[in-house]
């Protein structure tokens, strides 16, 4: 708890000596703990001390409401923010983590151990709110960077909600046009369903680009996690180049065979026929 790094944004000199003695009590080290009565004190000594907790004001001397929020996060992006708030702007407060604060407290309220949850929950809060972030700036560079063709559709209908650049180049389609498309418009003919499960699905098909030439595909879907998520993130797997090199062995392979069809037909025409022939006349002189 002692590491915790707190900045309070307070005004009235005589709350917040009492919430700094408080916090010490509980176990706070006071060297980890800053105050600062407006925004640009904050400014000011941004770079120098950056805090993992913010117990804010709203109304200070140089702003007031929201706008204080928006000042203070825009200095302090990483930090979880705890308003300190009066009864009159209750209301505002719970506006304000609507909008991405972490909690609000009361000053009326303020005991030791509400104040030491709702940092410490904040702090923890803030840290789940970054790791997923994070989490979904990797998805989102995964879908982007891909070199192979992928869309986010919608299970119900399979309509496309986003492509990827891959997708949008292999099809030949604008991003707009991509968007107003349902995955199944692509399709020329009848899918063959390879695999299905619960939450994904896997089957082959022929699509058709925009200038016409038929893809033949593999399309994967696998629901994106989510109890009420109806969303599915589809791979197109090119099949065109495989189609094609299987079709050139059918046509080689074919004609290897009418080839060997010919030749053993010659050779019976030449070789036994004659034959025969030979024998035919052979008898006949003998008799």
């Amino acid at each position: 708890m002692q590491h915790t790094r707190l900045r309070i944004v307070e005004d009235d000199s005589i709350f917040l000596n009492a919430l700094v003695w408080q916090l010490s009590k509980m176990g706070y080290d006071r060297m980890n703990i800053m105050s600062v009565a407006s925004i640009a004190e904050a400014a000011e000594i941004a770079s120098e001390f950056v805090p993992d907790v913010i117990l804010l004001d709203l109304n200070i001397t140089d702003s007031h409401g929201v706008e204080t929020y928006n000042s203070i996060i825009k200095l302090y992006a990483n930090s979880a923010v705890v308003i300190l708030s009066g009864m009159n702007d209750e209301d505002l407060a719970l506006d304000i983590v609507k909008k991405g604060a972490q909690d609000y407290l009361l000053k009326s309220d303020v005991s030791s151990k509400i104040l030491s949850k709702t940092i410490e929950y904040s702090k923890e809060r803030k840290n789940l709110i970054g790791q997923l972030q994070m989490s979904e700036l990797k998805y989102r560079n995964v879908f982007n960077q891909s070199p192979l063709p992928m869309f986010i559709v919608e299970q119900a209908e399979r309509k496309i909600i986003q492509a990827n650049q891959a997708a949008i180049f292999f099809y030949g389609f604008g991003e707009s046009e991509m968007l107003a498309k349902k995955l199944d418009s692509f399709s020329v003919g009848e899918r063959v369903l390879i695999k299905e499960e619960e939450n994904a699905f896997h089957f082959s098909c022929v699509h058709q680009n925009r200038k016409g030439n038929q893809l033949h595909v593999e399309v994967l879907g696998k629901q994106i996690n989510g109890e009420e998520v109806d969303e599915y993130i589809c791979l197109i797997i090119d099949k065109t180049a495989e189609w094609e090199f299987e079709q050139k062995k059918y046509k080689v392979i074919s004609a290897a065979q009418e080839n060997e069809k010919k030749k053993i037909a010659m050779e019976l025409h030449d070789g036994l026929v004659q034959s025969l022939a030979l024998l035919s006349l052979w008898f006949n002189n003998l008799n």
